[in-house]
């Protein structure tokens, strides 16, 4: 886990020196977009922006709705998870984006129990499900607006396998690349720019659908606050909340009770900035400070790390 955390890094540090040593515009600086949620404004029309961004977390402790429980001997203990995005923007004409995200995940579930200590760890990886969306800006500070908004609609893409295997037998579908649906997504978001901070809160709802075997997760709620500083023209700071909430699956119109709940994280963040240009990396550490989830026990994680590198052109 620590190699790939430090490969990660080094080859996104490495694409912005690149690039930064590539442009020479003349400096100046201003905050970025958030680490972990976006902000309100768009690209204008022509612009491409490519987006790198690496979630990791490890799903090890089981929680019975907000309170932390033992493992079962029987079960597994761990569940470490890598979602790598990679994002594209274009600025389609005047106040319309078109952005594409394609994902590469890396799934490994740790069955090492006191019972069975010496059984395997069972691992899925491959490309996830894609998503397409379109966000329109209603409102912009550049155009003598008070604050910046765009709504947005969005599909989930079923690019992800729904049907892999492990020592021949299929796997459940929690442990799926994707799930064969497609699935309507809304979002919109609003900031406030004020000299070097940006304030930011965003909104988006996943309506999700069944697919491969009858099997339908639960709808997708997401709300983000979030501000960012720039200290000077290299580093920028940040502050975020991001609630998340996840509806129970159904399996067969089955209610899954043991699926979905709430989670909300605090996100401090770090920006490495390229002076006079649009490009920079961010981490962000989301810590978990509440949860309230469904059924019995799940496992859940105490915290994630996200690392992005934004390039605009």
């Amino acid at each position: 886990m620590k190699m790939k955390i430090l490969l990660a890094i080094v080859f996104i540090l490495t694409c912005s020196v690149v690039v930064c040593a590539a442009d020479s515009s003349k400096p100046k600086f201003g905050p970025k977009g958030p680490v972990n949620s976006v902000d309100g404004i768009l690209y204008p029309s022509g612009q491409v922006g490519v987006i790198f961004k690496t979630v990791f977390f490890d799903k090890d402790t089981r929680y019975d709705g907000g309170d932390k429980v033992s493992i079962p001997a029987n079960n597994p203990n761990s569940k470490e998870m890598w979602v790598n995005n990679l994002v594209l923007r274009y600025g389609l004409m005047k106040n319309l984006e078109l952005r594409g995200k394609f994902t590469y995940k890396d799934m490994s579930l740790g069955r090492q129990t006191p019972a069975n200590p010496n059984s395997p760890d069972y691992s899925n990886s491959g490309m996830g499900d894609s998503v397409v969306r379109l966000r329109y800006q209603l409102l912009s500070q550049k155009a003598k607006d008070s604050v910046s908004l765009w709504a947005g609609v969005g599909l989930n893409v079923p690019t992800g396998d729904s049907d892999t295997r492990t020592n021949g037998k299929l796997n459940p579908m929690s442990w799926q690349l994707g799930d064969d649906s497609w699935d309507p997504i809304i979002d919109g978001a609003i900031t406030k720019q004020i000299n070097k901070l940006k304030l930011n809160a965003y909104a988006s709802y996943t309506f999700n659908q069944e697919g491969d075997r009858d099997w339908k997760w639960g709808d997708v709620l997401q709300l983000d606050v979030s501000s960012v500083y720039a200290l000077n023209p290299w580093i920028g700071l940040e502050a975020e909340l991001n609630y998340v909430h996840t509806g129970k699956a159904e399996n067969n119109g089955v209610k899954v009770n043991s699926i979905g709940g709430s989670q909300l994280y605090f996100t401090p963040g770090i920006h490495f900035m390229c002076p006079g240009k649009k490009h920079h990396i961010a981490l962000g550490v989301p810590i978990t400070i509440y949860r309230d989830l469904n059924g019995s026990t799940q496992l859940s994680e105490d915290y994630r790390v996200v690392l992005k590198a934004a390039f605009a052109f």
